[in-house]
């Protein structure tokens, strides 16, 4: 506890100092706000033929202070995002969240960087879209706090490490709040054509909950290729080594270990005109419940820009998600179909239609409530005011 009290003073500290030189540089601060009027068939997420369909608007106040010099990058922002229903009076909520980023280049070989991060929403959003896994909905709060360091060996070659902590609350007993401790080293190098690069990365989790305690150790290998100025791939394969302790009715310390491969596999190819995202990724999370899962994750977004001012587009997302454990029947299904159409009204100011199909099939459910699915659509009007000081 006392390092985490310490790094958090000290990365304070290294924001703090460098917004008192921020009002010399080039600053950017832009408020904004947008309205969103919403439509849902199935705001719980029932499964069955017993859905809770309700109307909602929303009422989301944002501000956003961006500082840029040679040297410092500072970037803090403030998003509040009421959301009123109509029927469900129960579910009306304030979400928030807070973010204050900065790095700085504290010599032309060295640069450090911290963030600060708060978020308070609910376990039904925020689940499916971090894993794709239905929860009951109940309010949750998380603090992310991360520092760390790159340093230039070489005009190609570039190591660094970095240390994240978050701590996760939920507003009930279960369930249970938890807390992260990570701490990663990194190696880059750029090859001499300067389109090739090569990275490893290696990293000790500790997750600490009431009832038990988990170490993860992964290292990964990675590869990078810049074709263009807008097209991009990347790919990186590893393993982990997972090590779980947990404490039975009489306290006695029960330990399982499990090993799986990690991937991550990504495609972009953006433009003024057309913006293309493929990516695959296979990692291991941790669920609200608090069990370890492995979850394969494949995501695709499509933006095309038929005019000026007018814009199609659709994202698509599919998880399937294991439960670690063998002795459990838990594994689960999700996708997510989402099209949309944006209108420009002016540079800074546009009009957006939506809509969502979500549906997820969860294999510990009866027969007849494995299925759930959820139907959305909504339009937002966002306004942005971005002024330089």
């Amino acid at each position: 506890m006392k390092y985490r009290i310490l790094l958090r003073h000290i990365l304070i500290i290294f924001v703090y100092g460098a917004v008192q030189c921020a009002w010399a540089a080039d600053t950017t601060v832009t408020p904004s706000i947008s309205l969103t009027g919403q439509y849902d068939d199935n705001v719980s997420f029932q499964r069955g033929n017993e859905k809770d369909e309700d109307y909602l608007y929303q009422i989301r106040p944002t501000i956003t202070f961006d500082y840029k010099t040679e040297i410092n990058r500072i970037v803090a922002e403030a998003i509040l995002n009421y959301q009123n229903y109509i029927n469900n009076d129960g579910f009306n909520t304030l979400n928030q969240q807070y973010k204050l980023e900065g790095d700085s280049n504290f010599t032309e070989l060295l640069t450090l960087f911290a963030d600060l991060n708060y978020i308070k929403d609910n376990t039904l959003d925020s689940q499916l879209e971090e894993e794709g896994r239905v929860q009951d909905r109940q309010e949750r709060g998380r603090y992310d706090l991360k520092g760390g360091l790159f340093f230039n060996l070489t005009e190609l070659i570039r190591v660094g490490g970095d240390y994240r902590y978050r701590q996760t609350n939920y507003n009930e007993d279960y369930p249970e709040d938890y807390d992260d401790d990570v701490v990663s080293f990194i190696y880059n190098q750029r090859l001499r054509n300067q389109l090739d690069s090569l990275r490893f990365r290696t990293s000790y989790a500790y997750r600490e909950v009431r009832t038990h305690e988990t170490n993860t150790y992964r290292i990964v290998f990675g590869w990078n290729r810049k074709f263009s100025e807008t097209f991009n791939v990347g790919a990186a394969v590893g393993g982990r080594i997972t090590e779980e302790y947990s404490y039975n009715a009489n306290t006695e310390r029960e330990k399982d270990e499990t090993t799986g491969l990690l991937a991550d596999v990504n495609f972009t190819k953006h433009s003024d005109a057309v913006r293309t995202d493929l990516s695959y990724r296979r990692d291991q999370v941790y669920t609200a419940e608090a069990g370890a899962r492995e979850v394969d994750s494949f995501n695709i977004g499509f933006d095309r820009n038929i005019t000026e001012r007018f814009k199609l587009g659709i994202d698509l997302r599919f998880y399937l998600t294991r439960n670690l454990n063998k002795d459990i029947q838990d594994d689960s299904r999700f996708y997510e179909v989402n099209p949309k159409i944006i209108y420009n009204l002016t540079e800074y100011h546009r009009l957006g239609l939506f809509y969502s199909y979500q549906h997820d099939y969860d294999d510990k459910k009866e027969e007849d409530l494995k299925d759930a699915d959820r139907n959305r659509a909504w339009l937002t009007l966002e306004f942005n005011f971005p002024k330089k000081l």
